[in-house]
C-alpha cells in the first residue's frame, strides 16, 4: 500500500486568497494611476473623477462623470484620446504588471 498525505490545504488557499487580494489592489492603483494620463483634459474634470468605489462587497474603478462615455467612445475624434481611455490603460497596467 501507499499512503500519500498532503497538509496544509487551508494554509496554502489563505495563501492563495491573500495574493489574490493583493493583485488586485495592485491593479486597481495602477488603473487609478493610469487612466487620468489617458483622459482627455480640456477643463481636467474628467480625468480628476477617476476613483474607487465599493459596493456589496465588489470594488471598481468608476468615472462618474456624466460625458466620460462619449470621451470613450470612437467617433468622437479626440487628438488627446484618440484611442479612447480604457484600451490604452489597461496596455500601460499590463506592461507595469509584467
Amino acid at each position: 500500500m501507499l499512503k500519500i498525505e498532503v497538509t496544509g490545504i487551508r494554509e496554502a488557499r489563505q495563501r492563495l486568497d491573500d495574493n489574490l487580494r493583493e493583485f488586485q489592489e495592485r491593479v486597481m492603483d495602477l488603473v487609478l494611476e493610469e487612466a487620468p494620463k489617458f483622459t482627455p483634459k480640456r477643463t481636467g474634470r474628467a480625468a480628476k473623477a477617476w476613483e474607487q468605489d465599493q459596493r456589496a462587497g465588489k470594488k471598481e474603478v468608476v468615472n462618474r462623470t456624466p460625458y466620460i462615455r462619449y470621451l470613450e467612445k470612437p467617433y468622437v475624434k479626440s487628438k488627446q484620446a484618440p484611442e479612447g481611455i480604457i484600451g490604452p490603460t489597461l496596455t500601460s497596467v499590463e506592461r507595469k504588471i509584467k
